[in-house]
């Protein structure tokens, strides 16, 4: 026989290795105001709002900045060589270098001129003897005006796309209010959802209990001959099927939590992920009179502070200032220039530069150009368009304050009905309860039946249960009102 079996046998540690106790998953508890303060920090969805109202921003200052002063600049170079054609040519070979630079600053204006401001140096130095100066420069200075006189005139027109960038600006940051104000309704639903699970957990216990200590009554009354068998099963039955009831509201609690839990975390940790939240908030009472105000006077003050309806009211604004520039741009297109020019012709660049500053030969031009398309089908189908635009935004707005006056008059009635409905549960939970009492005693005494106090125990739980529900959709719907009323907003 192996000797190393007994002598392993001999030592219990070697037989049974002690298990680790399982651990108790770590808890978090969280009031509401904790989880509104985590939900708006951490929200991806209000971040990335945010990041696209700084583009927006950009945009709006870049289309200002199209007003601003430009400056241009340009040189050039030439040397060229050729063969006089006749005696008057100035010399056999003709030996010319050209240099020229031009600068111009030109600025447009929101009320419709364009101005600018151009200077032009020409330096040539040549061997034509029939030249002024071997060495030239020719400077001209010129101070210019442009003015749209049919289509494209009138500030309307011209800070067309700068409006557009205004509204543009407008609507993402009423975007960030509703992102906002979505998520607030969506953490405030998830939180009194977890509570209300809670709750609807610990009735459940409560009827398991109810229905364990009526299995006992049952066996001990059974056991001293006073009860029957069929007592004891109709008791152990009704004890699987709460249980089984408790197993699903368990299910349902950690939904709820995982609901919750995806507005206050920002990483995927397992252990983030593992813990327990316990709502520490508890669902507030029932006022005994609520006092509302009727959804129509609430609905001027939802609506003035609506971002959904400021945001159809910009789409609007700016779909028909953009009508206004397709109507103007289907007229033909009348364009007048004028030009005062005065030219300096020295040695040197300064001296040209300085006679052409003393305006000693000024000249003035003036000049209209005029555009005209021969069919205009494309003006006329884009201002077509147009119009179906601003149709489409009018249309959108109706639209969006028939959707907020339902859900102004949803969450009214909700406030309203629910607290008749919290009512109505709390006195049939007053008469279950004594009803419970009842029969329970009646059963004891062997007056009464299993099945009536197990039903009067039903009944008790279901008016628990409609009391908790209505709580928590009252508590909801208020939520909801205050978000409306923009209490959220910052």
């Amino acid at each position: 026989m192996n000797l190393i079996v007994p002598i392993l046998l001999a030592f219990p540690s070697l037989q049974d290795a002690p298990i680790a106790p399982a651990q108790d998953p770590p808890t978090l508890e969280i009031t509401l105001q904790d989880a509104l303060r985590l939900g708006t920090a951490y929200s991806l969805a209000l971040q990335a709002s945010e990041a696209i109202e700084d583009s927006a921003r950009y945009e709006r200052d870049a289309r200002w900045a199209r007003f601003d002063w430009k400056l241009r600049v340009e040189g050039s170079l030439t040397d060229a060589q050729h063969e006089g054609s006749s005696e008057l040519s100035g010399a056999p070979i003709l030996d010319q270098q050209d240099q020229g630079l031009t600068m111009s600053l030109t600025r447009p204006t929101t009320a419709g001129p364009t101005f600018e401001v151009i200077y032009n140096s020409e330096e040539t130095t040549t061997n034509n003897s029939f030249a002024y100066l071997p060495h030239s420069t020719t400077g001209t200075l010129t101070l210019g005006i442009t003015q749209s006189l049919l289509a494209g005139r009138g500030r309307d027109y011209v800070t067309s796309m700068q409006f557009q960038g205004e509204n543009d600006l407008a609507f993402q940051s009423e975007s960030v209010r509703a992102v906002r104000r979505a998520l607030v309704e969506q953490v405030l639903q998830a939180y009194w959802s977890l509570v209300s699970a809670q709750g609807a957990m610990e009735s459940a216990d409560m009827g398991v209990e109810y229905a364990e200590e009526f299995l006992k009554l049952a066996q001990d009354r059974y056991a001293a001959g006073v009860g029957l068998e069929l007592d004891i099963l109709q008791a152990q039955t009704e004890v699987a099927v709460r249980t089984q009831t408790r197993t699903q509201l368990h299910i349902g609690r950690m939904y709820a939590e995982d609901t919750l839990r995806q507005f206050l975390y920002t990483t995927n940790s397992p252990r983030a992920w593992s813990e327990e939240l316990i709502a520490v908030d508890e669902l507030p009472e029932f006022d005994s009179e609520p006092a509302l105000p009727s959804w129509e006077e609430s609905y001027l003050d939802v609506r003035r502070i609506s971002p959904e309806i400021r945001q159809q009211e910009l789409k609007l604004s700016t779909a028909n200032r953009l009508l206004h520039v397709a109507e103007s741009d289907e007229q033909s297109r009348l364009d007048f220039q004028l030009r005062i020019s005065t030219r300096g012709f020295e040695k040197s660049a300064f001296d040209a530069w300085e006679e052409s500053i003393a305006a000693e030969y000024p000249s003035l031009t003036a000049a209209i150009r005029w555009d005209l398309p021969l069919s205009g089908a494309e003006p006329r189908a884009r201002a077509r368009k147009t119009r179906a635009e601003v149709r489409n935004a009018q249309l959108e707005l109706d639209s969006a304050e028939r959707k907020l006056t339902s859900n102004l008059r949803v969450v009214m009635r909700a406030l309203e009905l629910q607290h008749l409905a919290f009512k109505s549960a709390e006195s049939s939970q007053e008469l279950a309860t004594r009803q419970h009492k009842i029969e329970l005693a009646r059963y004891r005494e062997g007056r009464s039946t299993a099945m009536r106090v197990l039903a009067a125990q039903q009944v008790l739980l279901e008016a628990r249960a409609s009391m908790l529900e209505a709580r928590a959709t009252h508590v909801i719907a208020r939520g909801q009102l205050e978000v409306l009323l923009g209490q959220h907003d910052r």
